[in-house]
């Protein structure tokens, strides 16, 4: 039989093949259950489908553009660190010298800028990890059905990148491309300016 039950102030109906998509392994009813056992697995069930439902709620709140992931190995002080912005103010705070203006860097580097506008190291080599080869920036922008990834590898021996769309090999004109119809203002002088005065705190 179906039975209804409220979700964040919606009624949904539940059916056995809507408990049967949610549940895996010991979550599966079984004959011989106790109203107690029933009920535990029911709030996990309701859990699941919270939770899914609020995932979905927060990816549609970002908008076009946006920054939803940022990977970094290998870049600067850190090894390997990824990162989930949210949709809203995002604020990058600690005491000197933990890597907050790295993480703007590694943005603005990963987005296509040029190393002179940071006023920071004049070769892209330079942002590789003491130590190591070669680094990479992985950023994931919000965009119209799949989110566009853009990848930069760093190499330290020949001072190169190397950029990747998707996925796919890409050259830094396509890459700039695909930032600028997402009305990412990279070459915007206000935003230079302001990254600058940043890097400097």
């Amino acid at each position: 039989m179906s039975r209804r039950s409220r979700l964040k102030g919606k009624e949904i109906l539940e059916t056995e093949s809507l408990s049967r998509q949610h549940s895996t392994g010991d979550d599966s009813p079984s004959e011989g259950e106790s109203a107690l056992e029933k009920g535990v697995k029911r709030i996990k069930l309701d859990e699941r489908i919270s939770q899914e439902t609020s995932v979905a709620t927060s990816s549609n709140r970002f908008q076009i553009g946006s920054i939803v992931r940022v990977c970094l190995k290998n870049f600067v002080t850190y090894d390997s660190v990824e990162f989930f912005p949210g949709p809203n103010l995002n604020m990058i705070i600690g005491p000197n010298g933990t890597g907050k203006s790295t993480i703007v860097c590694a943005i603005a580097l990963g987005l296509g800028w040029n190393t002179s506008l940071l006023g920071r190291a004049k070769e892209i080599s330079d942002f590789v990890k003491h130590g190591q080869e070669r680094a990479s920036i992985e950023i994931e922008l919000k965009s119209k059905g799949r989110n566009a990834v853009i990848t930069r590898m760093i190499r330290k021996s020949n001072n190169m990148s190397q950029w990747k769309l998707n996925g796919q090999p890409a050259t830094h004109r396509e890459v700039s491309n695909k930032v600028n119809s997402l009305n990412i203002q990279v070459d915007n002088l206000w935003q230079v300016s302001y990254y600058r005065d940043f890097l400097k705190l």
